[in-house]
């Protein structure tokens, strides 16, 4: 057999449907579902162990709907903790007020009270009669032998022009340190000096000019108490003990003798003569 015939029994066997030879094309088809399973090959080996790959194609998509549902949630409840926060703020700043007649009559009452208040500030060492003095005011009468103050007294003085609130504070060396502390809203200040306690006349005036200094707009009342003993200093020498002409001429600044501790008509004088001067200061 020659060569050439060998050749083409050699195509023909090749050419039927259960072989194929080593140089067989493949079909669109086959390439198709290679390409496929290399694909899925890739996806596999990119994905990391214990994690499969979403089934379905709208997983994503459905997971982002939700994460952005969560966070309108969050962004409304923001806003309404915001708002009511600004409400509360609003209403504590600005306050509506009812107004009503009645409202408004306390409101002028109250104030015209208020108007009609005088403070009276009464200071001046341990002993020096300031508690005889509010006991002649109120009417008690003043009583020799009274213990000093050891800590505050009030007492109001109701008259026609006005209401005088009298507070006396305690004399004694552990109480004057607070003295300039009460001069804020005080609108006269009662100086009470033991005129005949000469040894300590130079630590009263200390104090007195300590006052002065500390505010310079209140008038103020020096009672030269305890005239009626013998060796009790006079006005005139009082004054200079006191050095009240180094006062300056802008400030008010009485000087009157006193009694207060007698029963006798001297300390009822005195006693009209001093609410007769605050009547005027007022």
């Amino acid at each position: 057999m020659s060569t050439r015939e060998r050749r083409v029994r050699a195509g023909r066997s090749g050419g039927g449907c259960g072989s194929r030879g080593p140089n067989t094309r493949l079909s669109p088809l086959s390439a198709g579902e290679r390409e496929r399973e290399r694909e899925r090959e890739r996806e596999r080996e990119s994905t990391p162990a214990g994690h499969e790959p979403d089934p379905t194609p709208g997983a994503a998509a459905a997971a982002r709907m939700v994460l952005l549902r969560h966070i309108s949630v969050a962004l409304t409840a923001a806003v309404a903790a915001l708002g009511s926060a600004l409400f509360i703020a609003w209403s504590y700043f600005y306050r509506r007020r009812v107004r009503s007649p009645e409202v408004d009559y306390r409101t002028i009452q109250e104030e015209d009270e208020e108007r009609s208040e005088r403070q009276v500030l009464v200071l001046g060492l341990d002993g020096a009669g300031k508690s005889s003095m509010l006991q002649g005011l109120n009417g008690k009468g003043a009583h020799r032998g009274c213990r000093p103050t050891r800590g505050f007294n009030f007492m109001s003085v109701s008259t026609p022009a006005c209401q005088f609130d009298f507070l006396e504070i305690g004399g004694g060396e552990d109480l004057r340190v607070y003295w300039t502390e009460y001069l804020r809203r005080t609108h006269v200040l009662v100086y009470v000096v033991d005129c005949s306690d000469r040894g300590r006349l130079p630590l009263a005036k200390d104090e007195l000019h300590r006052l002065l200094r500390a505010d310079a707009r209140f008038p103020v009342v020096v009672l030269g108490n305890k005239q009626d003993k013998p060796e009790a200093m006079s006005v005139s020498e009082l004054r200079d003990a006191l050095c009240l002409g180094a006062v300056s001429d802008e400030r008010k600044v009485f000087l009157l003798a006193a009694q207060l501790g007698s029963d006798g008509l001297g300390a009822q004088g005195t006693l009209q003569a001093f609410k007769d001067l605050l009547l005027q200061l007022v």
